[in-house]
């Protein structure tokens, strides 16, 4: 405990009350709600102004002498532990290493770190970020710009000051930056190296475009497009038509384009893999769908496969899950559910179709899909529908399967802010929340989002 003037022992400190003790063991701990200057503990007054006075029942003031002001002391302290901790954590400390640094409680951590971390706008405080190790080589950071968590970069080449997310540290300059291939990009040739196939970028013909990843001998091209560069807004605009452009583009040049997010390659790394080394032909095991058993699964079952080996994986239950198996182990799920539109009672939708990575199953598909459709038909359903993501699929599944092309859907918008992809669902105009008189748009530009547009959608159908 720290002992300051009066004779007094500081207990505790907070922004709205000193709480301090006589040294005198008889003493009670006594608090103001203000700071103490000119009192002492009322407790030993009281027996030096009895004792002076020989008066024992007589209104008395405190008159005590002068106490330093232990609120400007204390405001010094704090801002000096508050700077202490935003130098660790800006180092990549954890909080119990501060913790145990500095010597502070778990409350007193929290209240420190709780400025800081509205200023940095930290998604969780404990993920802390190290944002010396997330900058570019080629930039340095300014200053925090305080609004949204941004910071004022300046680029060590051109000079040239932008705004930046932590999570966009790592880009070079929107200006002169002559970057070629990110990591990301490089980490994907790596992968499609092992499997003996040549790739490289590949400019399109009659166009400035060029395909970031082009393997010549499957006439397949793979996109990959990180958030920071491909949004609206982005220091290269991307607009709605460019991704599902840049795809038909390729595709009159016999050209199939995969086109991959960011976060996807981040988040599912495993699940992306997964799908491009289907696409280049490559498996573990090849087997033939008569040599697999069909057998409806648990929904737990099947969610967990998706989770494992699906680029999107599965929050949500679906109504039937239906496995096949290949030696007792599961290889393939296929799973069916009702319309996200209630009132469409008839309608059974195919909502995932997944194979376990490195396994080829040869009709496969059909005869999970003809298990799927004796299901619908025993329960009154009348047609099975499904979508097909452009950015991934042709639909060529779906061909083979027997279903009609029912619409090609134009491209859709998903929300970005901080690195992060949001559905457009979940960021709905709410009338309890947000001013209706603004656009959906203007409201969520408000508030630092974004939006990424893909390469629309086909809705499918079946008729049973």
């Amino acid at each position: 405990m720290t002992e300051v003037a009066g004779g007094f022992l500081l207990l505790c400190y907070n922004t709205s009350m000193v709480c301090v003790r006589c040294q005198k063991p008889e003493s009670l701990v006594k608090r103001w709600y203000k700071a103490p200057e000119g009192k002492i503990c009322q407790t030993c007054y009281k027996k030096q102004w009895r004792h002076a006075t020989g008066k024992t029942n007589t209104k008395w003031k405190n008159k005590g002498t002068q106490v330093t002001r232990l609120r400007d002391k204390h405001e010094k302290d704090k801002k000096i532990k508050e700077s202490q901790v935003r130098d660790l954590l800006l180092h990549g400390a954890s909080f119990s290493e501060i913790q145990s640094k500095l010597s502070l409680s778990k409350g007193a951590l929290y209240r420190i770190t709780r400025e800081i971390v509205k200023e940095v706008k930290y998604t969780d405080r404990r993920k802390v970020v190290n944002l010396e190790a997330r900058l570019s080589p080629k930039t340095s950071i300014v200053k925090p710009t305080g609004k949204d968590g941004k910071y004022l970069v300046r680029c060590n080449i051109c000079d040239n000051i932008q705004s930046k997310t932590a999570h966009d540290l790592h880009y070079g300059c929107c200006k002169c930056s002559k970057t070629g291939t990110s990591g990301a990009e490089k980490e994907l040739l790596e992968f499609i190296s092992q499997f003996s196939l040549t790739a490289s970028k590949y400019k399109l013909h009659d166009s400035r475009q060029e395909i970031d990843i082009f393997i010549p001998e499957l006439k397949l091209g793979i996109e990959y497009c990180g958030l920071y560069w491909h949004c609206e807004n982005s220091p290269t605009p991307r607009p709605r038509q460019y991704h599902i452009n840049k795809m038909r583009l390729a595709n009159t040049q016999g050209i199939r384009l995969i086109t991959v997010f960011e976060d996807e390659w981040l988040e599912r790394k495993d699940q992306v893999k997964g799908f491009i080394r289907s696409c280049l032909g490559s498996h573990d095991i090849r087997v033939k769908a008569k040599d697999c058993e069909v057998k409806e699964v648990d929904s737990s079952v099947g969610r967990k496969f998706y989770n494992e080996h699906h680029i999107q994986g599965q929050k949500t239950k679906s109504l039937v899950y239906i496995g096949l198996f290949y030696q007792s182990d599961l290889v393939a799920v296929v799973s069916g559910n009702s319309h996200h539109r209630g009132a469409d009672k008839q309608s059974l939708v195919l909502d995932r179709l997944c194979f376990k990575s490195g396994v080829r199953i040869d009709f496969g598909s059909s005869r999970l899909f003809k298990a799927l459709a004796k299901w619908a038909v025993k329960n009154g359903y009348r047609n099975i529908l499904s979508w097909s993501d452009n950015r991934w699929s042709e639909g060529g599944v779906y061909k083979a399967l027997g279903f009609e092309l029912q619409e090609d859907l134009a491209p859709d918008y998903s929300y970005v802010k901080n690195g992060k992809r949001h559905s457009k669902q979940s960021l709905k105009k709410n009338p309890k929340k947000d001013d209706m008189t603004k656009t959906e748009l203007e409201l969520r530009s408000g508030q630092g989002f974004d939006r990424i547009w893909d390469c629309g959608k086909k809705r499918w159908v079946f008729m049973l």
